[in-house]
């Protein structure tokens, strides 16, 4: 039940019950219906019989089976932070030795994916040696960049020992995984996969020869050379090291060196995709009865075909015990020669001992890499505003592109100079303030509101400042006209910026709701901050007494300097309660006549008891009113008044204007009559958004703390830095093909918070299921219609296809990698045409997906090309089955068309077959009647038809039938009429097609079929719909006449009853004059 209210909201944060105001239980009653359900345990879908949890939003209470639950409090929980972001990469092929220029980075990932490609090992050691002639820090040691690459790869840990001076570098900066040897007098337990260094190859050649021992047999050496490192390969020769990857930097030459494996004898094995005898082949090889020497290789060679799924099966294989011994060869440049280990081209290759190896163009080799994408990086931008990506997070504050010169007026634009933070700000960003009102106003109008202040120049060059609801933090924001003030000609934007959004609260407290006047006492919380020192400004000037309070000896300090006119015995501490026993002392039990609270929980409570009769409380804060805290009533027999002040509703568009004037007319007199005065400000620059914030969340800042967006001397226009973020237009229209499916969803979701209001979701199978029911109305199953229907609404902005797979047969024979279906038996099984569980579980996702069809990992591995095109007719017949539920006993003839239980095609359709005069055997005529199934509506045209005709009629004793018609089985019954034409079309036959009223839906599409299909023919509708003109008339169906016509269109008017008397239409059905094409 808790959980129950949860689901209702509009949101993907996690929410958790934290209390609840009132809980009541029947015992018994909740006892007897636990009892009941158990009793009657059964599956069902009867809502009698379930055990039904209501919640009533309107009331606040849920119910259920003898409990009820009043005032139900749920909290966000903030999300915790990734331990390590995602890793995004492109598979893609790289050469190994062209010295091609790539990052460090890139050069080092390159390293460590090679390595472990030839080793399927977990844990990997490394050594790197670090001489005192060898300038580098410790981040850019090679083995710290393979920490990195190896940190990327699940599972995979790394530890490095570095043969160094021991006072290189100092203990505490060496990650957790590093240790220090001295490289004269060091061992190793066990030798180490990588040993890396710098210029190993160049350097005094005494340095490489020690190196050496502490790499095992099958190890490689990474060293990183000068660029104009030419001259090594005698090097190679004398150490026995083969040259495996070779790039270039910008300052060096990147090395991968792999120890010489002596290869005694190799086996080479060639894969097909058209036949599988090499399979029996290598299982032979690789089976325990045939132990091949360790020094023995077998060669796995795939040529001709470029993409015969050689490297998939090849990664595959490795994880298959006695696989160590199994190198690959792909070639995929069509120039190259014939595979041949007496080909100098390919036996030097091998000689290097890698697990894969692909051939390309001009005597490439390389291999597929993933390299990691780069991150993205901020542009220049029109507009932008600074967001918390992570919520409580200060370290996630980020500028974000916006789309406010496209949805905003002109003239409402400001370009902001300064904007400010408040301590709402800080409170929504370290994540300690959240509201259950923001969780129910649904995800769509839900934000975190960074920055409510602003100053900077408008369009006409004025300067303006101005508070509004949220995204000041900008470098452009939309100003509400009713709550921005032109700026003083003798302030200067530092000093503007410290204004509106502090005299505004404190206007809109002390006077609108607190009635401030003469004489007053007013006890001011926390003075020092922006609202504190402009009310105690406002307060001497109304002629008040003012005590207020502090939290540090510096900011005591601060208060007597800047207004020394408050006595000393005035000032509290704002850390504790002891400020109530001050108030009650100078004011001789009497209590202050306005409180201007930011203090929160028992801090709130005893500034409560401070007033005096008739007193009024302003609450500023936001924690108490958030968290819902109560409130002793015991206080308010002294006439007291509470008043919650949030600047927010005020600065919303739908608030009452009348205040917004109010407001707006009190400043505007404030300022001209100088009671407004600037105050102190410490000024961040806009890259220090995360510096700005931590400062005002220590809570030592006095004054405001503004964020310097615009320079001095940059122009107006000046694009900014800010990460780019796609946004939709309100007046355009987005389609999704496919967009039904669990990816179409989501994107549908990412549109709409992207501005997008016309979303078109278009369907091969509707909607399947009451949930996509309930939130989209009506599928559009034609791509033709929905663009019709868009263009009417809203021009089309995008159309994202997500349908990436055509027919049945054509998605698996893809997916297997074969080109040619004809060239496969229809009767080998999927598992024999060389399908892995890879592909076994992409088909089975395809089919589950896109096809709607369920089939267990044995069924996969059965399935054969024959059954999958029983399979695909299936799923033509029963495409639009409609899986809704009607109750009621007199729809019982309906009730057959339920999830499961299709009807037979006998049900749909009887042939009758009229041989009448037949003049010319080369034609075949189809007669289709109205949606009544009738066929002797035609019975006065068929004897003066010349040519072989077939009747076609429905049963209509089956009202289940015509319940289909209404119900989407129109492409059902499609296919059944297609299937009895098609096998009446032999020998080069033309057709002809007659339908009338409901059945003229059907010959169109039966004609745009056939006529797809190169078949030739005419197509003749009868009676469509009483219409005004014979525009109109064709224009009833989807596609429009002219979709399905070429030349001349002739005409025949009459009625359902004129029309078959009228002799024309057998000479059109004939092809006689003037109807002859």
């Amino acid at each position: 039940m808790l959980q129950m209210i949860i689901i209702g909201y509009d949101t993907r944060e996690l929410c958790v019950p934290t209390g609840i105001k009132k809980l009541v239980i029947n015992p018994m009653l909740h006892l007897s219906k636990l009892q009941d359900n158990i009793d009657n345990a059964e599956v069902t879908t009867d809502m009698d019989k379930l055990l039904q949890v209501r919640v009533y939003k309107k009331i606040d209470t849920i119910k259920a089976v003898g409990v009820e639950i009043q005032g139900l409090k749920v909290t966000q929980i903030s999300r915790r932070k990734l331990a390590q972001d995602v890793v995004i990469e492109e598979h893609t092929f790289v050469a190994h030795c062209d010295r091609a220029k790539v990052s460090l980075n890139e050069a080092i990932r390159l390293s460590a994916q090679l390595v472990l490609e030839d080793h399927q090992i977990i844990k990997v050691q490394a050594v790197e040696l670090v001489e005192d002639v060898d300038d580098v820090e410790l981040e850019h040691l090679s083995s710290s960049l393979l920490l990195e690459a190896f940190g990327d790869i699940p599972l995979i840990e790394m530890n490095v020992t570095l043969l160094t001076s021991s006072n290189r570098f100092k203990p505490e900066d060496l990650p957790q995984n590093f240790s220090i040897k001295d490289f004269e007098k060091s061992s190793l337990d066990g030798k180490a996969l990588i040993v890396a260094g710098f210029n190993l190859l160049t350097k005094q050649h005494a340095s490489l020869k020690q190196l050496l021992p502490f790499l095992r047999k099958d190890g490689y050496l990474l060293t990183r050379e000068k660029c104009d490192l030419i001259d090594y390969k005698k090097y190679l020769q004398q150490y026995e090291l083969n040259v495996i990857l070779e790039k270039r930097t910008d300052e060096e030459l990147v090395m991968l060196l792999k120890k010489k494996v002596l290869i005694k004898e190799r086996t080479i094995v060639y894969i097909s995709n058209d036949n599988f005898n090499w399979l029996e082949n290598l299982k032979s090889l690789l089976s325990d009865e045939n132990k091949l020497d360790k020094n023995s290789r077998i060669i796995i060679v795939g040529e001709k075909n470029f993409e015969c799924g050689l490297l998939g099966f090849i990664n595959c294989l490795r994880k298959e015990p006695g696989s160590e011994l199994v190198r690959s060869v792909l070639v995929q440049d069509e120039e190259a020669p014939k595979f041949s280990l007496q080909d100098p081209v390919y036996l030097q290759q091998l000689q290097k001992d890698m697990t894969i190896n692909v051939l390309r163009p001009d005597k490439t080799w390389g291999s597929y890499r993933y390299l990691k994408l780069p991150q993205p990086e901020p542009k220049p931008v029109l507009t932008g505003h600074v967001c918390q990506t992570v919520c409580g997070d200060l370290n996630s504050f980020r500028w974000i592109e916006n789309n406010l010169s496209v949805v905003s007026r002109h003239e409402d634009l400001v370009h902001v100079v300064y904007s400010s933070l408040n301590f709402k700000d800080v409170m929504l960003a370290t994540g300690k303030l959240t509201s259950q009102e923001d969780i129910l106003k649904g995800r769509l109008f839900q934000s975190l509101p960074l920055g409510m202040e602003y100053v900077g120049f408008d369009v006409n060059g004025q300067r303006v400042m101005g508070i509004r609801n949220t995204d000041c933090i900008a470098n452009i924001v939309e100003k509400d006209e009713k709550l921005c003030w032109n700026i003083p000609d003798v302030w200067t934007f530092e000093e503007a910026v410290t204004v509106s959004a502090i005299y505004s609260t404190v206007y809109l407290a002390l006077y609108i709701h607190g009635k401030i006047k003469k004489g007053d006492k007013i006890l001011i919380h926390s003075g020092t901050g922006g609202v504190g020192q402009a009310a105690i400004h406002v307060a001497f000037k109304e002629g008040c007494e003012v005590f207020t309070t502090v939290g540090t000896n510096d900011k005591r300090n601060f208060i007597k300097k800047m207004f020394p006119i408050i006595p000393d015995d005035h000032i509290g501490n704002s850390r504790d309660t002891s400020f109530e026993q001050m108030i009650m002392r100078q004011t001789k039990g009497c209590g202050v006549d306005i409180v201007l609270n930011s203090l929160a929980e028992e801090k709130l409570i005893a500034s409560v008891r401070c007033l005096a009769r008739n007193g009024r409380f302003i609450e500023i804060g936001k924690f108490d009113l958030v968290s819902n805290n109560p409130l002793s009533m015991f206080a308010f027999q002294k006439g007291i008044s509470f008043h919650g002040i949030r600047m927010e509703n005020l600065m919303l568009r739908t608030y009452d204007s009348k205040w917004k004037r109010i407001l707006k007319k009190m400043i505007d007199d404030g300022l001209q009559n100088k009671i407004i005065k600037p105050i102190h400000a410490k000024i961040f620059p806009k890259s220090d958004i995360e510096e700005a914030f931590r400062y005002m969340a220590s809570g030592k800042h006095m004054g405001k703390v503004i964020i310097n967006v615009h320079e001095k001397d940059e122009p107006l226009d000046k694009h900014i830095l800010a990460y780019r973020r796609y946004y939709c237009l309100r007046d355009r229209s987005y389609i999704i093909l496919g967009g039904l499916v669990g990816f179409g969803l989501e994107l549908t979701d990412w549109l709409i918070f992207r501005g997008a209001k016309n979303i078109i979701l278009v369907s091969r199978n509707g909607i399947k299921n009451v949930i996509l029911n309930r939130q989209l109305q009506s599928p559009i199953a034609s791509v033709i219609t929905a663009l019709r229907t868009v263009e009417k609404k809203a021009p089309v902005d995008a159309i994202f296809n997500l349908r990436c797979h055509g027919n049945l047969i054509e998605t698996v024979a893809n997916i297997l990698n074969i080109s040619d279906i004809k060239l496969v038996s229809p009767n080998s099984s999927l598992a024999e045409l060389g399908m892995d569980s890879m592909m076994a579980v992409e088909i089975k996702q395809i089919l589950e997906r896109e096809f709607d069809t369920f089939v267990t990992a044995q069924e996969i591995r059965n399935l054969t090309f024959a059954k999958l095109i029983k399979m695909s007719v299936v799923i033509i017949n029963d495409n639009d089955v409609d899986n809704e539920k009607k109750l009621g006993k007199e729809k019982t003839d309906v009730i057959k068309f339920f999830v499961g239980i299709t009807l037979k095609d006998e049900d749909f359709v009887s042939p009758i077959e009229f041989l009448t005069n037949k003049q010319n055997t080369m034609t075949e005529i189809l007669l289709i009647p109205g949606i009544d199934g009738c066929s002797t509506i035609f019975k006065t045209i068929i004897p003066y038809i010349k040519f072989s005709t077939s009747l076609l009629h429905y049963n209509t004793n089956n009202t289940g039938l015509l319940f289909a018609f209404k119900r989407y089985k129109f492409h059902r019954i499609l296919w059944i009429f297609l299937q009895h034409i098609l096998s009446k079309l032999t020998d080069g036959k033309d057709f002809i097609i007659v339908g009338y009223s409901f059945g003229s839906l059907i010959a169109i599409e039966v004609t745009r079929k056939l006529e797809a299909m190169n078949f030739k023919g005419r197509l003749i509708l009868m009676e469509l719909k009483k219409c005004e003109s014979w525009d109109e008339r064709f224009d009833i169906f989807d596609y429009g006449l002219h979709k399905v016509t070429q030349g001349v269109v002739h005409y025949i008017k009459g009625d359902h009853v004129t029309i078959f008397k009228n002799t024309k239409v057998a000479a059109a059905i004939n092809g006689e004059l003037p109807f002859t094409i």
